[in-house]
C-alpha cells in the first residue's frame, strides 16, 4: 500500500506541474501546447482516479483481514489490536 501511496503522490505532483504548464501555455496563447497538455492532464487524472480506486480496494481487504485476524486471535484467548 505504501508503494501505491507513493505512486499517487508522484502522479499528483506531476499533475500540478502539468496544470502550471497549461496555465502558462494558455497565457502564451499556444493552442497546440494547450491541446497536448489538456489531453495529458485528462489522462493523468484518470490514472490517479484508478490508483485511488485500487488503493481503496487494498485498504478494504487489509481491514477485513485485520478484523478477521483479531476475531481469530480473541477466540484463541489472545488480545487483538482492534
Amino acid at each position: 500500500m505504501a508503494e501505491m501511496e507513493k505512486l499517487i503522490a508522484e502522479e499528483e505532483s506531476a499533475s500540478a506541474a502539468e496544470h502550471e504548464a497549461l496555465v502558462e501555455a494558455s497565457q502564451a496563447g499556444d493552442g497546440g501546447l494547450i491541446a497536448s497538455l489538456s489531453k495529458s492532464a485528462h489522462d493523468r487524472a484518470e490514472r490517479i482516479d484508478a490508483l485511488y480506486e485500487e488503493l481503496d480496494g487494498f485498504t478494504r481487504r487489509y481491514e477485513d483481514l485485520s478484523t478477521q485476524f483479531d476475531v481469530e486471535l480473541a477466540a484463541l484467548g489472545g488480545e487483538g489490536a482492534a
